[in-house]
């Protein structure tokens, strides 16, 4: 792990102390309470714990079992923080985790108790999320090539206005909300990148350079550029001004 410094050099933190996460799932970072936080999937099936890195403790786990499918949650397939840099600490602490059962469950990272929020809207697993913090806008994609798109409410904590496109035949592998926050940016599995709109959900574009799984979409903080990373060992940049150039 690195942390990269105010004078624009990476420190490499210790991590020695620290329980190596399970599974493939991308690992969450944010800070709050001037540390930095960590979340990854536990070693039991369904956890997740939170790790405060300048501490070298674990601070909670959640039990992602206790979805709304009676048969368990399985595997913890993604991880978001539903930050708000706006507002203060509390704002902060807010994890999203995604399963293999189709749910979507949000925790208080304060509590390790009930979940905030629980939603079933995909049928198969949810392998790829996303979340845009001032719109407030959560994206989810699902291994049957399902994308949903739906708003974190803060006041409430809970999950508002779902609504379902299907992007394609073949599963998502990963999707990004650009700055903003009028197009998500979908990798998939047959080796192709679509462009959706958010405000009417639809497939705008979609490009091709890739041969295999598109593992990684993101775009550069301007939203300008978008790059891709596959399984074939390539990185694509995409102009969003031009969705066919590289």
């Amino acid at each position: 792990m690195w942390r990269w410094r105010t004078d624009e050099t990476l420190e490499r933190i210790d991590s020695g102390a620290l329980r190596a996460a399970s599974g493939f799932c991308k690992l969450a970072v944010t800070g709050w309470e001037r540390h930095v936080r960590v979340a990854w999937p536990g070693e039991a099936n369904g956890t997740i714990d939170v790790w405060d890195l300048d501490a070298r403790i674990k601070t909670c786990s959640f039990d992602g079992g206790r979805s709304k499918n009676d048969g368990g949650a399985g595997m913890c397939m993604s991880l978001q923080w539903l930050e708000r840099t706006h507002e203060h600490d509390v704002a902060q602490c807010r994890l999203m985790g995604t399963y293999e059962d189709g749910s979507v469950q949000i925790w208080d990272a304060r509590k390790a108790n009930e979940a905030l929020a629980c939603e079933r809207w995909h049928e198969e697993a949810v392998v790829a999320s996303d979340y845009e913090p001032k719109k407030g806008i959560v994206a989810t994609g699902s291994a049957t090539g399902e994308l949903v798109l739906a708003r974190w409410n803060h006041a409430e904590a809970n999950l508002v206005h779902p609504v379902k496109l299907k992007v394609g035949d073949e599963g998502i592998a990963d999707v990004a909300i650009r700055p903003d926050h009028k197009v998500v940016a979908v990798g998939s599995w047959n080796g192709k990148v679509h462009f959706c709109a958010l405000k009417r959900p639809q497939v705008l574009c979609s490009a091709s350079y890739h041969t295999s799984t598109v593992n990684s979409v993101c775009y550069s903080p301007d939203g300008k550029v978008l790059a891709s990373a596959s399984n074939d060992r390539t990185i694509a940049l995409w102009s969003m001004y031009n969705a066919a150039e590289k």
